[in-house]
């Protein structure tokens, strides 16, 4: 859904990242944006918004693949907002961080699109 949308507005760069040991549904692309991510926490028996930023790694109709400096959970579910063409212009998304890990004092993440 929003990799249909990004497709049909400009050509995503890269090449298809699919193999017979990955078991995907839609094939990946090469896709370097800075996203903007909100995730609800619960801190103090209360819940607040946390903002950060993210750097997509690749894209898919099903989802994307993300570096940050912020930890994120399995399960946890994120707002992201993905720029189309400028930075002026974002589309806004769901997604289930479905695995994360520390690489380099980073996390690198994988997330599904909720429809």
């Amino acid at each position: 859904m929003v990799y249909a949308y990004l497709k049909s507005k400009f050509y995503v760069m890269g090449k298809v990242m699919i193999n017979d040991s990955e078991k995907r549904v839609y094939p990946r692309k090469r896709f370097k944006k800075t996203v903007e991510c909100d995730c609800i926490v619960k801190q103090l028996n209360k819940l607040e918004v946390k903002k950060f930023r993210g750097l997509c790694i690749d894209i898919s109709e099903g989802g994307i693949g993300m570096m940050t400096n912020v930890g994120v959970s399995k399960g946890q579910v994120l707002e992201i907002r993905i720029p189309v063409n400028t930075e002026d212009v974002k589309i806004s998304a769901f997604a289930e961080v479905i695995w994360s890990r520390p690489i380099n004092g980073k996390y690198k993440a994988g997330l599904r699109f909720l429809r």
